[in-house]
């Protein structure tokens, strides 16, 4: 390892570096973004600067191979006002409403209209303008208010899916035990990690006796969320705010909050919980007798021998941060770091680790450096980009996980959820060491 003295995080130079430096997560208008990226009957005009908009490129061919934000007719389901110094002043009304229209003639079910924080100051009236042009267009025109300054993404994901289960209308339909919906998964992009996910989760509801409905986002249209209106348990993800409750208000429905199914103590946690709620414990039981056993076979070898006693740091979403924490900590995984990138829930890393909430990138790659040195052989980073780009001149091992990833893609199967994520996980830890860099020193 590398012998060059560490630097302290406790000088005043490096405290202002990060203080002003980029921070490790995204803003509130990405989230909203990825709704809309996960919604695809849904159109947003951003009422900014031409540079809010082209954070859509971070999805767009990046992280999603198959986003269509941005369209080569130009006719993109994330547009922009483009509205500068000389002109947020003035009054725009009739402009605005002209721009409504032009999206709102095109094939659609919404149409948000964004107001960034520096164009809300003005105090333009988004929501009389919706109302004037209404008549004139095919979707529903809505007015998007500012969250508050600082707002992560996480909170834009969940705005979005929040005023969708406050308007949509919901089909009549009559209310089945036996269907469960979920509201607040995080589809952050159309491959085959996610697809595979909601595959895992429909097989595990399948063996108690229950059928999976609607999901709150899951890259379908609008009939597809109403639909949720025949469930009668609503289980409620960690990434969409209130929108489990404001549906079950409207439908009847039973909600239940669970975590994300990851790893084997997270997945069977589930799956009690989901059991719990729909009386179902003895169905569960025996699923898991049986599935369990075999996971823990298969990965039993490897985890033994590459997984065990080694240093690991997960830097990603939040949430997703969290349950892979527990998932590398059951494995026997020494979890060094976890940094969030959005919020990052309370999780028991063990003395030797450490926390790090709302942190730039400079200090995450001084920690991840840091952590390097010390380590008696190669680490593993499980991470998002940001990650990845803070240690790009480490020979850290490194799986990619979690929004944003564009240096990683999903053409076939690829889950990180259930039984079949933990296998599929431990698969990619164990393959990042199996580069030859490593040979002689893993």
């Amino acid at each position: 390892m590398s012998q060059e003295p560490n630097k302290t995080l406790n000088d005043p130079w490096e405290r202002a570096l990060g203080r002003f430096g980029v921070s490790f997560g995204y803003p509130a208008v990405v989230g909203s973004y990825l709704a809309v990226n996960a919604l695809p009957d849904s159109w947003m005009l951003v009422d900014s600067p031409d540079c809010a908009v082209l954070r859509a490129e971070m999805i767009q061919d990046n992280h999603d191979w198959n986003a269509d934000l941005i369209r080569q007719d130009g006719r993109h389901r994330i547009a922009g006002t483009g509205v500068g110094p000389d002109t947020i002043v003035v009054d725009r009304r009739k402009q605005l409403a002209a721009q409504i229209q032009a999206i709102g003639r095109q094939t659609g079910e919404w149409l948000f209209i964004y107001q960034t924080p520096v164009a809300a100051m003005v105090g333009t009236d988004y929501a009389a303008i919706c109302r004037s042009v209404q008549q004139d267009i095919r979707m529903r025109a809505v007015s998007v208010p500012p969250l508050e300054a600082g707002t992560d993404w996480v909170s834009g994901y969940a705005q979005i899916c929040e005023i969708v289960a406050s308007r949509v209308q919901l089909e009549k339909l009559t209310i089945d035990s036996d269907i469960v919906a979920i509201a607040g998964y995080m589809w952050d992009r159309n491959e085959a990690d996610h697809t595979a996910n909601l595959a895992e989760i429909e097989r595990m509801l399948s063996a108690i006796g229950l059928r999976l409905g609607a999901v709150w986002l899951s890259g379908r249209p609008t009939p597809h969320l109403a639909s949720v209106a025949s469930a009668g348990t609503v289980l409620e993800f960690p990434y969409a705010g209130r929108t489990a409750r404001l549906l079950a208000e409207r439908t009847g429905a039973k909600v239940v909050p669970v975590g994300l199914p990851v790893g084997l103590e997270g997945t069977v946690e589930w799956m009690r919980t989901v059991a719990a709620a729909t009386g179902r414990q003895a169905e569960a039981e025996k699923w898991l007798a049986a599935e369990v056993p075999r996971c823990y076979e298969a990965v039993c070898k490897p985890v033994l021998r590459f997984i065990q006693n080694r240093d690991f740091m997960v830097c990603t979403d939040g949430i997703l941060a969290a349950a892979v924490a527990r998932l590398v900590s059951e494995l026997g995984g020494r979890v060094r770091l976890l940094a969030g990138a959005g919020p990052l829930p309370h999780v028991d890393i063990g003395p030797a680790g450490k926390l790090l909430d709302a942190v730039d990138c400079r200090t995450l790659g001084i920690e991840i450096h840091r952590i390097y040195e010390s380590s008696n052989r190669i680490p593993v980073l499980v991470g998002n980009e940001p990650a990845m780009c803070s240690i790009t001149s480490l020979p850290v091992a490194s799986v990619p996980l979690g929004f944003q990833s564009a240096v990683c893609h999903h053409l076939f199967d690829a889950p990180f959820m259930g039984l079949r994520g933990t296998l599929c996980l431990v698969d990619q830890i164990v393959n990042s060491l199996a580069n030859p860099l490593f040979w002689n020193t893993r």
